[in-house]
């Protein structure tokens, strides 16, 4: 069993959700502490530049990674292996089809980030006789760790 652990492209539309956030959270902060202070008179494009710092940081840390196995002995094995792993780490079944399984994570938190981002799905495909998952980094991370282990 051979594996190739490669990175996708980072989102764009998860890099303008992640600007838009920032910048609601830093004009909020703005006029909740000229409420409460003496007004503060900070241009908004210095509010815009730590939020566009922020979008690129969190875009390329959310970017999904793909872990590709290859050389398989028995593929069917191999995918109920990775199937265990990822359901003892807080994975539940999403959606099932015949050679594609999605996985979601079970926790509210990760949900949260999932329907915002769309970084929180696990997507277990099955192409010409290899396996093929694509999930973020700390899931292919922890595959990575426990596959080599065994």
């Amino acid at each position: 069993m051979k594996m190739e652990k490669s990175y996708l492209k980072p989102s764009l539309t998860t890099f303008f959700r992640i600007l838009s956030l920032s910048l609601i959270i830093l004009l909020s902060l703005k006029a909740i502490t000229s409420i409460f202070y003496s007004p503060l008179f900070i241009e908004p494009k210095l509010l815009i530049f730590p939020s566009i710092l922020v979008s690129i940081a969190l875009t390329l840390y959310l970017r999904k990674s793909r872990l590709t196995i290859i050389e398989l002995d028995d593929l069917h094995r191999i995918k109920s292996l990775l199937l265990e792993k990822l359901t003892k780490n807080g994975l539940k079944i999403k959606e099932e089809k015949e050679n594609e399984l999605t996985l979601e994570l079970i926790n509210r938190i990760g949900n949260f980030f999932n329907v915002w981002f769309g970084t929180e799905t696990t997507t277990i495909k099955l192409v010409n006789n290899k396996i093929i998952v694509e999930s973020n980094s700390r899931v292919v991370r922890n595959l990575v760790y426990e596959l080599d282990n065994n």
